[in-house]
This record gives C-alpha cells, sequence and structure tokens, in this order.
C-alpha cells in the first residue's frame, strides 16, 4: 500500500495547528466569567398598587474594574412551564448599579407588570444571566448567548 507522504505530513500540521489554536484560545479572558451570582430570588405582590415582580440577586464584580450598568436576562415561567413574560420569551432589564472592583452588591430588578402575566401565582425562572456588563473605564463585556447563565430558580 502506498502513502502519499506529502498527504499525511500536511495532515499532521494542520491537526499539530488547529491543537494550538485551540487551547491558546482556551485561556483567552474571553472564556473567564467576570461575575458570580450566588443568590437570586423572587419576589411578586398582586395586592400592592403598582403589580410588579421584583429580582433579587447578590452579583460579584470579580473585575479590576468598577461597573456603572448591566443588563439582566431571564426566562419567567410558572409551574406547568408556560412562558409568562409578555411581548417575547426573555425579559430583559437594563439596571443602574455602581459595584467596586472585586466587591458584591444586593441588585434589584424591577419588572413592571406589563412585561409578565399577573395571574400567575407562582413563578420560576430559568436561564438568568448578564448580557452584558458596563464598566466605569467605558468598556463593555457581553455574553449575548447565556454562555454564563443560571439555571432553574423559583419564587413566590
Amino acid at each position: 500500500m502506498d502513502f502519499d507522504k506529502t498527504y499525511v505530513r500536511a495532515q499532521c500540521v494542520r491537526f499539530f495547528l488547529c491543537a494550538i489554536f485551540l487551547c491558546g484560545c482556551a485561556s483567552f479572558s474571553f472564556f473567564d466569567c467576570p461575575y458570580e451570582i450566588t443568590s437570586l430570588d423572587i419576589i411578586h405582590t398582586p395586592e400592592a398598587e403598582d403589580d410588579v415582580l421584583v429580582v433579587h440577586f447578590l452579583f460579584e464584580n470579580l473585575m479590576n474594574r468598577p461597573v456603572e450598568a448591566c443588563t439582566v436576562s431571564f426566562i419567567l415561567y410558572d409551574d406547568e412551564g408556560n412562558t409568562l413574560a409578555l411581548g417575547s420569551e426573555a425579559i430583559v432589564e437594563s439596571v443602574r448599579e455602581s459595584v467596586g472592583s472585586n466587591e458584591a452588591c444586593l441588585i434589584r430588578v424591577v419588572v413592571p407588570s406589563s412585561r409578565f402575566d399577573t395571574t400567575a401565582t407562582h413563578f420560576r425562572i430559568d436561564y438568568f444571566y448578564l448580557r452584558d456588563i458596563h464598566y466605569a473605564d467605558g468598556s463593555i463585556w457581553r455574553d449575548p448567548y447565556g454562555r454564563f447563565c443560571l439555571g432553574d430558580e423559583s419564587g413566590d
């Protein structure tokens, strides 16, 4: 059986270069999450005059830069798995909150009743993540696809 040594050599070089590229890319900070969320709570007060859903979460800024704002994204649904968001599947809210470098802060996201089905009595959150983080130095970190999302959380 006669092998084409040039072809085999080219395939080995291609494999070697791909392996180096993939290993090198994995070490970039692009793949590191700049925050940690250690607590997530949902509060709904239908008896209040302004029927709102409040989502609290403890945000820890893991970067050496202060945060000025962020955009939160999550899917809101009931116990039966029905989506409760009105207009689209995900609820996306911008939050202006200053968090110092390497500090933690309890952040409160208020979702007005016009954004969700208020007839539900029990709420669940899934696919909770920060779409972007705006830093005081003007830089922006983005996660448009939710690579660092949290899973199913429930609330009253």
